[in-house]
């Protein structure tokens, strides 16, 4: 889709205006990572190649040298040219490249939207998946995500698409769409190698359906092709040494069983945790409007890619509900287009409108909830202690509470064996105790102080001119099991200013 049709198709459609405005809110309350490997994979990555990270303290993977290069690369480009305008401020670099994906995520959501009008010639199945991909509650923070689910997705999804509409084209519009397509899709897979179950599936349903001629595939193919010599480069200049990454991968996830050492679950997992994660109410229409779409869709490309996705995921035994997320499009498509499969007495039936009603009202509730909390709850500590950390001048020394124990640590700046520095301020000591008095060992005259007390019945030993600083509590959304849909909760961390006694 040309920029002048995302034009005309935004002002065609009343409901991107309000999404578009729900993507923004979102990418800018949205702070802070969903899983630790959308940071601790990618931004302290980018961060160690602009000198800034100490590579003992990347996650083991970088170690490794399983993890590919591409998105740490993107990463690294945005923020080296941002620094260059003098936008140095992490949070700020942060939610630009949240930015970055909710722009991505916009173009590809109205294409899909435009896609489904030219297939189904219904505007109704159209502005469906519009409002679901605006509206519904998760929907808007996985698409800010910069995460290696969100962005393979944005790639893959987008490939597909250029493929799917070079029907009818010129000959020389035809051929870029295909290197184009191909392209993208080998991106998807340097992004995300677990892409390669839905890859193969689009790819068997290139060869049963649209069965393109030799010079078709050819083109397609030289697109795939030079994917992979991109992910070859930018894994070159995050490891400086060559090699085949999605293998070291596969051997050190599957053949030795590392990811495994994560936990495992069986295989129902993610039918169970898609069901408890959509929401009370939402989770019988939704998945219902869903199955309805695939059964109605048993040929189309979507389905053809998200059943071997599916099956792969199901058969490794390290399962996580975020292995999913890069299905969110096909959901969405299947949902929408499920809608028109039900009959008119039951679409018309006298409960469903009062059944509407409700499930709005929780669907609104979700989407404020996701709309004001941060993604990862120590966020507004790192904030904290960033905008008083001095540019020049004293250090800030934070004391935080160390166990008997050499792997699990209560610094809000290195939980396990990682080392959060992306967002930890230069003029910033952190200093472990084992017991309050230790603080008495350091002179704190020339610093500003600070104490993480990691639990509220463990006293600083400086009760004199000490007081709370900073303590957060934040809205947690329980599962369906605890009958609990949100409970706020004092997180345990709370920050005390010190003085000299």
């Amino acid at each position: 889709m040309s920029t002048h049709h995302v034009a005309k198709f935004i002002v065609a459609n009343g409901l991107a205006i309000p999404g578009i405005i729900i993507l923004l809110i979102m990418a800018w309350r949205s702070d802070g990572f969903y899983h630790p490997d959308e940071h601790y994979q990618l931004l302290e990555y980018a961060n160690f190649k602009s000198g800034l990270t100490l590579k003992e303290g990347l996650a083991w993977e970088f170690h490794d040298q399983i993890r590919p290069g591409l998105q740490p690369f993107i990463a690294y480009a945005v923020m080296s040219g941002l620094r260059t305008l003098g936008l140095t401020n992490p949070f700020h670099l942060a939610f630009m490249l949240r930015l970055f994906s909710a722009l991505l995520s916009l173009i590809l959501i109205l294409q899909t939207a435009r896609y489904i009008q030219t297939q189904h010639a219904s505007r109704k199945a159209s502005q469906g998946f519009l409002v679901l991909s605006f509206f519904l509650w998760l929907a808007p923070f996985l698409h800010v995500r910069f995460s290696s689910e969100n962005w393979s997705a944005l790639s893959f999804f987008s490939g597909i698409l250029f493929v799917l509409n070079s029907t009818g084209d010129s000959v020389k519009k035809k051929i870029f769409k295909l290197l184009l397509g191909g392209l993208l899709v080998s991106l998807a897979f340097q992004l995300r190698y677990q892409m390669a179950f839905a890859i193969l599936g689009f790819l068997a349903w290139l060869l049963v359906f649209r069965k393109l001629n030799l010079q078709q595939w050819f083109y397609f193919i030289a697109g795939t092709l030079f994917g992979l010599v991109i992910g070859f480069a930018v894994d070159y200049w995050l490891y400086h040494s060559w090699q085949f990454t999605p293998y070291i991968y596969f051997h050190s996830n599957i053949t030795q069983g590392m990811a495994s050492t994560f936990g495992t679950a069986p295989w129902w997992y993610y039918f169970t945790e898609l069901f408890k994660t959509l929401g009370p109410g939402l989770n019988f229409l939704l998945l219902g409007l869903f199955l309805i779409g695939i059964w109605r869709s048993r040929r189309h490309p979507f389905t053809w890619m998200l059943i071997p996705f599916i099956i792969g995921h199901v058969l490794v035994g390290h399962k996580e509900l975020r292995f999913m997320f890069p299905m969110l499009i096909p959901f969405l498509y299947f949902v929408s287009t499920g809608w028109p499969g039900i009959p008119d007495r039951i679409r018309q039936h006298i409960l469903i409108k009062p059944i509407a009603v409700v499930l709005m009202g929780i669907n609104i509730l979700l989407l404020i909830y996701r709309l004001k909390e941060p993604a990862e709850k120590l966020m507004p500590y790192y904030r904290y202690l960033y905008d008083r950390a001095p540019p020049s001048g004293n250090a800030i020394l934070v004391f935080y509470y160390e166990p008997n124990s050499t792997v699990f640590t209560n610094s809000i700046y290195g939980p396990g064996n990682l080392r959060l520095t992306f967002y930890r301020p230069p003029k910033l000591k952190q200093i472990p105790i084992r017991n309050p008095s230790e603080m008495d060992q350091f002179d704190i005259s020339k610093t500003q102080n600070f104490v993480i007390n990691v639990y509220p019945t463990l006293p600083p030993s400086r009760t004199k001119n000490q007081g709370l600083a900073f303590k957060y509590s934040a809205w947690l959304f329980s599962d369906l099991r605890k009958f609990q849909f949100f409970k706020k909760t004092t997180l345990p961390w709370k920050i005390f200013y010190l003085q000299n006694k």
